[in-house]
């Protein structure tokens, strides 16, 4: 017996939900949303954690704190140089469209903007996960319960604490109310939007959802819809045109999103873990402990411990997210007492599918191209057909007004089983969790026996309502409450990115106007996690960044210069600069040092005290070498690779790396080899090459994120480094004409001058914008002219029975 398309008679038990159905979803969301944020709501706390989840508070916050002071200074965000040595920060900054709203306010509003933003995600999530449900003709009931288990589920709400996932979640929502609104309605706008909204976030979601599509659609239409499979082709054709008109739609900004990625190291550098994954035999067992936190997180999100209490697989947020309500796992059973044989059938594949890849990891690797160990959206997906199916169980159970008890029963036994049976001891469960989960299955088992009591039956889907309800609150409070939290105390002292570094800077500002780095010897964070964006919340020039994504050449450049093996894909993330390389920090424009620590070495390498603020001493590099510096002799790759890491820093002083099949460009230019160093290099030999490369310098006339102007006086032929990465969005003019510009020092910026006076101009753009714009634009014609028409068609169906 099959729920699709059930007569709304049918449901006389669910009657009293069908009246004000959103009224009983958003009365439900606000009282659960009232719960798990009490604590933020009134101010207690601030929606940034300072545990493992210190993601929020040493990555998004100083990211969006230096995104919002970019744009009140520069307009929209672009290059900075706030970021590493410099890099594009637009895809990041519009990977959602909802962080328009932090440029609206202060950058010290923003951890308020970031809870509002939080809590609205789960609104619209909630009401489109209920507008999708209602297409597939469940009850108001039903449909009200299912946007619930998924709003609140763990993905969402675990996930959300990381803030990616919530938005991937409230993404998910709109695609599968847009699927069904097409299949259901012919309607396209729902659709084209969620895959244009998820093109926007991260273009390798669209495979993601490209291959849930797939399974979902092949579901629905030979499952429930009992159609043919070239009806099924055809709308796969469809749903791939509008695919594309999405993409479209947003191609402004997929494009530049596009590009961070395919560019980055860990999708075609050598710190992708492609090669090792793929390799791992695909009959290779899941480790004890993985299972065990799968079978937990089926449970609770904190059945396996919270926040830097967890004990379970990888991390508390790249563990296994599984859980979607109690009740979805007691319902599900059901399926194959409720449900019709071809969705049985689909039921087994599905749950087949998950079982294999579960306990085969191999299988979890290839969903996700081999390119990360993740669970992420791989748990939601599968544990949305979870609530999928106890949905359609939950709608007949309620229309004949009787449950099978067998199925049931199991069901309680297996759950039971799951919370109470441990065959991972390091796995260690969550004593309090488990209490609440048999707690809570005990009374699920109660309402449902209760059905045998004619009397009570009206009475029983209110109750499972406010039971649901209680339950996500309780479970969601406890994933976000029993956390590190920022405290309002805290964030409103002068400690973290607030602290009296600040003031170090502005004093350094004062006295100096020109382009310099700053190194620190401290970090400013609030967690005990190390921070590596304190330049992006304190607005200063420095070398070292957090980026998922990070710049490609600036990557070459620190694997160049030997700072880190370019196939540490970690290192390649949390990239310290040129932390500890004082001769690099030289090269590359760092005139001043902050310390807190009381070691003196410093002063080695041509660092005096020249101030300080509260415990902060401020030092000066008094071989400081100006932006734009020029060189007449260079190194190749090959020689410079020979160095010891001493003598490759000193090398930068004197002269430029290039690549080997480039060196022909150079002939003119003294060329050193990897034999023409010193056994040990004085102070006066530092500060004579810093004076020499330093005495012809780039002396600048204007000078934005955006745009450096200025003038050069050239005794000879030279190379001029500019000390940022290479981006192919840079435009170079020399005296008023277009100039080459060249890649040097493994990735930064060259400009090969002959002798003279000249005009230089690097101005940097949006790549192909012009273009992108274009096909976003045209692509909203396509998308207006289509919605028009078939308004039209309406209009022209409508008129006879009018008449």
């Amino acid at each position: 017996m099959s729920s699709t398309n059930q007569p709304e008679s049918n449901f006389s038990l669910l009657a009293f939900f069908e009246s004000k159905p959103l009224v009983f979803l958003f009365g439900a969301v606000s009282f659960i949303v009232l719960v798990i944020f009490f604590n933020f709501l009134t101010n207690n706390f601030l929606y940034l954690f300072i545990d493992i989840g210190s993601d929020t508070a040493t990555g998004f916050f100083p990211n969006f704190y230096g995104y919002v002071t970019y744009f009140g200074m520069h307009g929209i965000p672009t290059w900075t140089f706030t970021e590493g040595m410099g890099s594009n920060v637009f895809p990041a900054v519009f990977s959602n469209p909802m962080h328009i709203l932090f440029f609206l306010f202060h950058p010290v509003a923003i951890p308020y903007v970031i809870l509002f933003l939080a809590i609205l995600k789960l609104y619209i999530a909630a009401y489109f996960f209920y507008r999708y449900l209602r297409l597939l003709d469940l009850s108001a009931f039903s449909s009200i319960v299912g946007s619930l288990l998924l709003t609140f589920s763990g993905f969402m709400i675990l996930g959300g604490t990381w803030y990616l996932f919530s938005a991937e979640g409230m993404q998910f929502a709109i695609f599968l109310f847009g699927i069904e609104s097409y299949i259901k309605k012919r309607n396209i706008t729902a659709f084209v939007i969620a895959v244009a909204l998820t093109a926007v976030q991260q273009p390798f979601n669209l495979f993601l959802i490209s291959v849930f599509a797939v399974l979902y659609l092949t579901m629905r239409i030979i499952g429930d819809e009992q159609k043919s499979i070239k009806e099924l082709f055809l709308l796969f054709g469809k749903f791939i045109l509008l695919g594309a008109l999405g993409i479209g739609l947003s191609f402004v900004l997929f494009y530049a999103n596009f590009n961070r990625v395919m560019e980055s190291p860990r999708v075609s550098g050598e710190a992708s873990y492609t090669e090792s994954l793929s390799q791992r035999p695909f009959y290779e067992i899941a480790s004890s402990v993985e299972l065990q936190t799968a079978v937990y997180r089926f449970l609770s999100s904190d059945m396996a411990g919270a926040g830097n209490d967890y004990t379970g697989y990888i991390n508390y947020l790249e563990g296994p997210m599984g859980y979607v309500g109690l009740l979805s796992l007691l319902l599900v059973a059901q399926t194959f007492t409720c449900l019709s044989k071809r969705q049985k059938i689909f039921f087994i594949i599905i749950f087949s599918l998950w079982l294999i890849s579960s306990i085969f990891p191999y299988f979890r690797y290839a969903f996700w191209l081999f390119n990360g160990d993740y669970y992420r959206t791989f748990s939601f997906y599968f544990s949305f057909y979870i609530v999928y199916f106890a949905l359609k169980s939950l709608d007949i159970i309620f229309t004949v007004e009787k449950i099978d008890l067998r199925p049931l029963i199991i069901s309680t036994v297996l759950i039971l089983g799951m919370a109470l049976f441990n065959f991972e001891p390091s796995v260690v469960p969550n004593e309090t969790m488990q209490v609440l989960v048999l707690t809570f299955v005990i009374f699920y088992i109660a309402v449902f026996f209760m059905m045998r009591e004619k009397s009570t039956l009206p009475h029983l889907p209110k109750a499972l309502l406010v039971l649901i309800t209680l339950e996500l609150a309780v479970f969601s409070y406890m994933t976000i409450n029993d956390r590190g939290l920022l405290t309002i105390e805290q964030y409103t002292s002068k400690t973290g990115y607030f602290d009296y570094t600040n003031e170090a800077i502005a004093k350094i500002k004062s006295r100096d106007s020109s382009f310099y780095r700053i190194d620190k010897d401290y970090h400013s964070a609030w967690s005990k996690h190390v921070s590596f964006l304190d330049a992006m919340a304190q607005n200063y020039f420095g070398t070292e960044t957090y980026n998922n994504f990070n710049q490609k050449y600036y990557v070459n450049f620190l694997a160049g210069m030997k700072v880190f093996d370019p196939k540490n894909e970690i290192a390649t993330r949390w990239s310290i600069g040129l932390k500890h390389r004082y001769y690099l920090q030289i090269m590359a424009n760092t005139r001043y040092r902050l310390c807190k620590s009381d070691w003196i070495g410093y002063e080695r390498f041509g660092a005096e005290l020249v101030d300080s603020v509260n415990r902060i001493k401020i030092y000066e590099y008094k071989n400081f070498v100006p932006f734009g510096s020029s060189y007449h002799a260079y190194i190749t790759e090959s020689e410079f690779a020979k160095l010891p890491i001493i003598h490759s820093d000193v090398m930068t002083l004197r002269a430029i790396v290039v690549a080997d099949s480039l060196s022909k460009d150079y002939y003119d230019y003294k060329e050193l080899k990897h034999s023409d160093t010193l056994a040990q290099y004085s102070p006066n030999d530092i500060a004579d090459f810093s004076a020499t490369i330093g005495s012809e310098h780039l002396k600048m006339i204007n000078f934005t994120q955006k745009l450096i102007e200025g003038t050069i006086r050239l005794s000879t032929d030279r190379i001029v480094l500019i000390t940022t990465p290479f981006d192919k969005g840079w435009k170079l003019e020399v005296d008023g004409k277009p100039h080459e510009i060249k890649i040097v020092n493994h990735g930064l910026i060259g400009i090969k001058l002959p002798k003279g006076n000249h005009e230089i101009k690097l101005e940097y753009g949006l790549r192909n914008l012009g273009i992108s714009l274009l096909i976003s634009g045209f692509s909203a014609l396509i998308l207006i002219a289509l919605i028009l028409f078939k308004r039209k068609n309406i209009l022209h169906k409508t008129k006879p029975s009018e008449g």
